[in-house]
């Protein structure tokens, strides 16, 4: 067949052959078009999914960071105490002004826009402003649902009096018996972090935006205002019937990627995802106009280039056709070659991969990807299960009882079948004798000899969980030790910057650490020489000196932070190497003297107060003495007898 292939005439080979290369070009033109708008799509997904991902989990930290705030002030023993002491006597204004004046501070310090006392029922005890707003039925739920749960809760999102959309963080407040007396509200205003934080977008596009939305009843309710309809934050909604629109499918549990159409009844691309904590719904999109509007342009270039190459085509027929001969013979003997080479070169291989899955100190595990049967099973998965390979073999993974906590079901395994890839960072692995092992598990497909296997690969990962728990133990009791300490502490990293205030720091100072440079310490913290009105110097900063080398001891200084009595301290510090004396960082330790030094200063004003009254009282003595001699001469000088005893015979008295 070959040799009459090659007798073809010479002629009808070049028309054949043109046409042939004329019609695989168009189909490759069409086929890389094809490509490119999946590839494209997928690239656009990918850009998506980055940012919801980002966005959703700034945003859940934001919201966990509320909570911790409103429970670390709730929680306080010694605003628990007040509180009881308010509520046995609302009359003492005194504790409501210093209530009043706490809740200013929270609102300064932390960036609230309100703080609030209420009862368990929701009602007002206690507020800043002497004309409070209205609480509102969000504020109300989440103060029910905090003293029925004793913890802190987010409310929703609602418009305030002043139109301003708001978030309160609720915490139930304790007495001695653990039973919720009044709740504290911090209110929070969406458009200083939340709002702009959704509108932002890491790339120009001129379509892409965020959308947070809840599910409300039976419809979607978007939750910020949207870049292309302003105000319709809380009041825009779509029915739930409305399944072509993305921020529906996010609240009906749809996840990942989605086409439809926005409010704007435009085509768009979105990646939709929950933010975790929540039941508010992340939805990442961008038009699919602007998505394909590059691969028109690469169409275009795609035809011309497939043009010119088809008349490139006809130009060189003739001279491959006087070559085919040749090079079909030589295609054909170096076929062979490679043949017979890939056949060797895959039984190395084959060798070489059953070396490695006998050794590997992972479980693996080999299943039929049509069937989940499991057709391998290397002997470290026997060895931390405790099973038989019998008990592995032609039997369906989702069969296998001590699977059942990462394979449960088929529908997990359609899963497996679907994704090509999974991965489970922390799962339990039954053994043979009832113990679980944490496990990362981790499925691949790929194909061999043409059918499609799935390689599951099971790694114990129990001793970087225990290590992992010592670890995070370890750094929460060192944060508790040192914010419970009365001298204040501060560090740095091996790059200078700012990584620890503690309790004790961040009052003195109003603050906490900040990314600021070195050379601005002083300035920004308030740092002044033991006169409180002399800035110290950059270079004489103690935590500064100590992180170059310095061991500092006992620095008189003072901290005159902005809206904060000034504090007179003794600063020591010193740096702290590695094992090789690299240099990790530096530490400062800052002691308290401001009620010694302010009764130093008491002290010598009583004894300047004493030395003055001395020497008052020793010349009025003196001067008596003077007159009563004055007063005998002038009656010795009369001849009359002296009228007052003189010093001496007072002395001759005593004696």
């Amino acid at each position: 067949m070959t040799r009459k292939w090659i007798d073809f005439n010479a002629r009808k080979t070049w028309a054949v052959l043109l046409a042939l290369f004329g019609l695989v070009f168009a189909l490759g033109g069409y086929g890389s078009y094809r490509v490119s708008e999946q590839r494209l799509r997928a690239e656009k997904h990918n850009e998506l999914a980055v940012i919801a991902a980002l966005k959703s989990g700034q945003i859940a930290e934001w919201r966990q960071a509320r909570l911790d705030d409103v429970r670390m002030y709730a929680a306080s023993p010694l605003f628990r105490r007040a509180v009881a002491a308010w509520l046995k006597d609302p009359g003492d204004t005194g504790l409501r002004d210093d209530f009043r004046e706490r809740f200013r501070l929270v609102e300064e310090i932390y960036g609230y826009t309100g703080a609030l006392l209420l009862d368990p029922d929701g009602r007002m005890l206690l507020n800043v402003r002497d004309d409070p707003e209205a609480v509102d039925a969000a504020t109300v739920a989440a103060v029910a649902q905090a003293v029925a749960e004793k913890r802190p809760v987010l409310s929703e999102l609602f418009r305030g009096d002043d139109g301003h959309i708001c978030l309160d963080a609720a915490a139930p407040v304790l007495d001695a018996d653990n039973q919720p007396v009044a709740a504290v509200v911090l209110r929070y205003d969406a458009q200083k972090y939340l709002y702009p934080h959704l509108q932002s977008w890491p790339v120009p596009s001129r379509s892409a935006e965020t959308l947070l939305v809840r599910k409300d009843g039976d419809s979607v309710l978007f939750l910020n205002d949207l870049r292309f309809q302003a105000g319709a934050a809380l009041t825009q909604r779509f029915p739930l019937t409305r399944t072509d629109i993305p921020a529906v499918q996010a609240v009906l549990g749809k996840q990942n990627e989605f086409e439809g159409n926005d409010y704007r009844n435009v085509a768009v691309l979105a990646h939709l995802e929950l933010v975790t904590g929540s039941h508010w719904f992340m939805v990442a999109k961008v038009d699919r106009s602007e998505m394909l509007a590059e691969l028109s342009f690469r169409a275009w270039v795609s035809a011309l280039f497939v043009m010119v190459l088809i008349g490139l085509t006809a130009a060189v027929m003739a001279f491959l056709a006087r070559q085919r001969q040749f090079r079909v013979y030589q295609a054909l003997h170096a076929s062979e070659q490679e043949t017979r080479e890939a056949r060797q070169a895959q039984g190395v291989s084959e060798l070489r991969y059953r070396r490695l899955f006998e050794a590997a100190r992972d479980g693996i595990l080999i299943l039929d990807a049509e069937t989940g049967m499991v057709v391998d099973v290397n002997p470290y998965m026997i060895e931390i299960t405790g099973h038989s390979k019998e008990e592995f073999l032609q039997r369906k993974v989702w069969d296998l009882g001590f699977f059942r906590n990462i394979v449960a079901n088929q529908d997990n395994f359609a899963e497996l079948q679907q994704k090509e890839y999974v991965r489970y960072e922390d799962m339990p692995l039954e053994s043979a004798d009832g113990s679980q092992v944490d496990v990362e598990f981790v499925s691949n497909v790929y194909l061999v000899e043409g059918k499609k296997v799935i390689q599951c690969n099971i790694r114990e990962i129990s001793e970087r969980k225990r290590a992992e728990r010592a670890l995070h133990a370890e750094k929460e009791f060192a944060r508790t030790l040192l914010d419970n300490i009365v001298d204040g502490v501060v560090a740095c990293d091996a790059k200078g910057t700012l990584v620890l205030f503690n309790r004790a720091a961040q009052e003195w100072h109003g603050m906490d650490a900040l990314t600021i440079p070195s050379g601005e310490w002083g300035s920004h913290y308030d740092l002044y020489e033991p006169d409180g009105t002399t800035p110290q110097p950059t270079g004489a900063v103690p935590l500064l000196r100590a992180f170059h080398g310095e061991t500092v001891r006992d620095v008189e200084m003072s901290i005159v932070a902005k809206g904060r009595p000034p504090r007179h301290i003794l600063a020591s510090g010193s740096p702290f190497y590695d094992d090789r004396h690299n240099i990790l960082g530096a530490v400062a330790v800052m002691h308290d003297i401001t009620e010694r030094r302010r009764a130093e200063s008491l002290l010598v004003e009583r004894v300047a107060e004493l030395q003055r009254w001395q020497n008052v009282t020793l010349g009025r003595e003196n001067r008596v003495l003077e007159l009563k001699h004055e007063v005998n001469e002038l009656l010795g000088k009369a001849g009359q007898p002296p009228r007052y005893p003189s010093a001496e015979s007072l002395d001759r008295k005593e004696k």
